[in-house]
């Protein structure tokens, strides 16, 4: 929670847990909150699954969304993951500069084109 009692983090992984820091008088409470927490986790209703492709990159942020993986179901698979962490400041750039890129368009130009420009330039630059 942040100094206005808003939630800005979330920490969860129930297999990987520290003890928890709480009176007594509030661990039923508390369990009884991440039952709840953990059940709204695992509905369907706010999962997505991706199959990802060899070559493809999935990018989330961490502190906004909660992820994990499933099982292969194929014997016959491999799953080889890397994982890599970056400001969301130098990915933004990087994309710019990648989408700028994409349209032909002179890196002085970018710092004047919102992002959305960009995306739609370079969409048209590829068809």
């Amino acid at each position: 929670m942040d100094e206005n009692s808003e939630v800005y983090q979330i920490r969860y992984n129930k297999n990987d847990r520290v003890p928890l820091e709480v009176s007594p008088d509030k661990i039923q409470d508390l369990y009884a909150a991440y039952q709840a927490f953990t059940a709204l986790a695992e509905s369907p209703e706010y999962n997505a699954e991706f199959l990802i492709a060899p070559g493809q990159v999935l990018v989330n942020d961490n502190w906004r969304l909660l992820h994990g993986r499933t099982g292969i179901r194929n014997p016959q698979l491999r799953r080889v993951l890397l994982g890599a962490y970056i400001k969301p400041e130098t990915f933004r750039s990087r994309r710019r500069l990648l989408l700028g890129k994409k349209t032909g368009m002179s890196d002085i130009w970018l710092m004047g084109c919102s992002d959305r420009a960009l995306e739609i330039l370079a969409e048209r630059m590829s068809d």
